[in-house]
């Protein structure tokens, strides 16, 4: 494995993606998509690689706020983006943005790792950067703001369709996050109510190549785990229920979405739902390793169980042929060890 086989995986994802994403509506586009160096942004941009190696002539900016990685670098240059740098915690970091007729939001991190060590700048991303970025639209344009399921935490045992919102408070763990997601969203309804196409994608736990070592986000630290030592260990007893969507399915409806969707809020994920320990099994026998339950409270804040109502998004696209988690886990499972030989060679 190498980094030219975990850049071969984005691509094939991005070209599967792309077949029933619409993407020939960008001919001529100026695009922006904020956070391209995370699993999400990432796969949006191999996406566009096939758009581009099908003729679809547009430009496209890539704005990150860490140094992007090779992988980023290779998928950028085959999808002719520009890469920027540029820290969106800041108002300097949105002014020096390109404009653009259609901005995917995708920046602040999804991972708990992440977002609980730097809440000031996760809170500032989704509130004042969105707000930002809207205000700099064009009239005709677009703006797709990537929200998340944690905005339905407090409604365990409920499937959330998208008139619901959660009932977590400013003192919750993950507080920063969840309230930076919900002031995105407020965000998006301003720039609507001035006449300006905003919407919004509340994301499920999305997986499959594009992570990083070190993600703390359920799927990728099991496998990462995993592949690191001859135990799957769970920091519970793995009953909490979760719904997972693999990044290429997601990124078919975002693009989708970004570019056709009528309706202000969508929920956007997939048909798999299953409990932690039933995923992590999964994963031991991918990566041959013997599965162990914990004994901890598992990750501070998260829910005990997550459920999105798809009648929205898959009534107005359609869509069936969802990867399968044991599918989307071997490649997933691929892509970390590439990410683990090189990083043996570094």
């Amino acid at each position: 494995m190498s980094c030219e086989s975990a850049v071969r995986l984005l691509l094939e994802d991005g070209e599967l993606a792309s077949r029933h994403a619409g993407l020939h509506r960008l001919e001529g586009a100026r695009l922006l998509i904020t956070g391209a160096s995370g699993i999400i942004g990432l796969n949006l941009l191999a996406a566009l690689a096939a758009a581009r190696a099908a003729g679809v002539s547009m430009d496209i900016y890539a704005s990150v706020q860490r140094p992007p990685s090779d992988a980023l670098n290779r998928v950028a240059h085959a999808a002719g983006a520009i890469v920027v740098a540029s820290d969106l915690s800041t108002p300097q970091g949105v002014e020096d943005l390109p404009i653009a007729d259609i901005i995917v939001h995708a920046a602040g991190s999804g991972d708990p790792g992440v977002f609980l060590a730097r809440k000031a700048e996760t809170l500032s991303i989704g509130a004042c950067a969105t707000l930002a970025l809207i205000r700099r639209l064009p009239p005709n344009g677009r703006l797709l703001f990537l929200s998340s399921s944690e905005v339905y935490q407090g409604l365990d045992g409920r499937i959330a369709d998208e008139s619901l919102c959660g009932t977590t408070t400013p003192q919750h763990p993950r507080a920063a996050y969840i309230e930076a997601k919900r002031a995105g969203e407020a965000a998006c309804v301003v720039g609507r109510e001035a006449g300006l196409t905003t919407t919004v994608a509340r994301i499920a736990i999305t997986y499959g190549p594009g992570a990083r070592l070190g993600d703390t986000r359920v799927v990728n630290a099991l496998i990462e785990r995993s592949l690191r030592q001859p135990t799957t260990q769970l920091l519970d007893s793995g009953a909490a229920i979760r719904t997972l969507i693999y990044t290429r399915d997601a990124v078919e409806l975002l693009w989708r979405i970004a570019l056709q969707g009528r309706e202000s809020i969508y929920n956007v994920a997939g048909k798999t739902v299953v409990t932690v320990k039933e995923m992590a099994e999964i994963v031991a026998g991918a990566t041959h390793s013997r599965l162990e339950s914990g004994r901890g409270d598992g990750a501070a804040g998260a829910a005990r169980e997550v459920r999105l109502d798809l009648t929205r998004v898959l009534t107005e696209f359609p869509k069936t042929d969802f990867l399968d988690l044991e599918g989307g886990i071997a490649r997933t499972v691929e892509w970390y060890r590439s990410l683990l030989e090189v990083d043996a060679r570094a």
